[in-house]
C-alpha cells in the first residue's frame, strides 16, 4: 500500500517508526531507564530485516528491475548505511553493455528522487565474497546471471557447485544486510525442448527460486509492473 500510494503521489508514513518509540517510551516508564534513540534505531533496522527480504520474479521487460529499485529505494529511507547493488551480469556483447547503461540511468533517477544514491559493486560470481559490511541494504539483480556466470564463467563454481555457491552467498548478504532484495527472471513459462544444458539451467534456477522463497519473507512476481506476493 505504502509503494502504491507513493507511485500515486499520495501523502503516506509507515507506521513502525511511530511504534518503536511508543514501545520504546512504555520501557522507559517501566524501568525508569533511559532508551537512546540509537537504540530505537537498531531496533528499526532489525525489523526491517526481519520483514523486507524480497525476491521478485518475473518475465523480461516486466518492470521487476523498476519496482525492485523503488522498493529497495522506499525501505532505505531513513536508515542508517548505504544501499548497495550488486551487479552480477557479465558484459560480454552490445546488447549487455546498452543493458546496463540503461539500468544504471533508471538506478540514478530513482535515486535522485529519493536524495540518495546507489552504490554499485560488479560481482559476476561468489556473492559471499563482496564488500559488504553489517547494516549494508542490497538489491542483488540478477540470479539467472549469477546462475549462468557460477556455471559458465572460470571464475565460478561449476556445475555442480554453482547452486551450492550461491545459496550460501545469499545467506552470507542475509546476515549482514537488513535488506536484501534479490531480482530473477521467469524462464519457465515457454515451454520445453531446449538442449540437455539449457535444461539443466533451467531447472536449476527454479530450484534456487524454490530454495529463496523458503529463506525470504516475502516471494513476489511481477506481471506487467504488477507485484502479486506468493503465499
Amino acid at each position: 500500500l505504502l509503494l502504491e500510494a507513493e507511485a500515486r503521489g499520495i501523502p503516506s508514513s509507515c507506521g513502525l517508526p511511530m511504534l518503536a518509540a511508543q514501545a520504546g517510551r512504555a520501557a522507559e516508564l517501566f524501568t525508569g531507564g533511559s532508551i537512546p534513540d540509537s537504540r530505537l534505531e537498531e531496533v528499526l533496522t532489525d525489523l526491517t530485516g526481519q520483514m523486507e527480504n524480497v525476491v521478485l520474479i518475473g518475465m523480461p521487460g516486466c518492470g521487476k528491475s523498476r519496482l525492485g529499485e523503488e522498493w529497495a529505494v522506499f525501505l532505505h529511507r531513513g536508515s542508517p548505511g548505504p544501499l548497495l547493488y550488486l551487479a552480477t551480469m557479465e558484459a560480454g556483447d552490445g546488447e549487455s553493455l546498452r543493458r546496463i547503461a540503461r539500468h544504471r540511468a533508471m538506478r540514478a533517477r530513482h535515486g535522485a528522487e529519493a536524495g540518495l544514491e546507489f552504490i554499485t559493486l560488479e560481482r559476476t560470481a561468489d556473492v559471499g565474497g563482496a564488500a559488504v559490511l553489517p547494516g549494508d541494504f542490497i538489491l542483488l539483480e540478477d540470479l539467472g546471471n549469477l546462475l549462468a556466470n557460477e556455471i559458465w564463467l572460470p571464475e565460478g563454481a561449476g556445475w555442480d557447485g554453482a547452486a551450492a555457491r550461491i545459496l550460501s552467498g545469499i545467506r552470507t548478504l542475509l546476515d549482514r544486510s537488513p535488506l536484501l532484495v534479490v531480482v530473477s527472471g521467469d524462464v519457465f513459462a515457454d515451454g520445453g525442448g531446449y538442449d540437455g544444458d539449457t535444461m539443466a539451467y533451467i531447472r536449476l534456477l527454479g530450484g534456487l527460486h524454490c530454495a529463496l522463497a523458503a529463506l525470504a519473507e516475502r516471494t513476489v512476481e511481477v506481471v506487467c509492473g504488477i507485484p502479486l506476493e506468493q503465499a
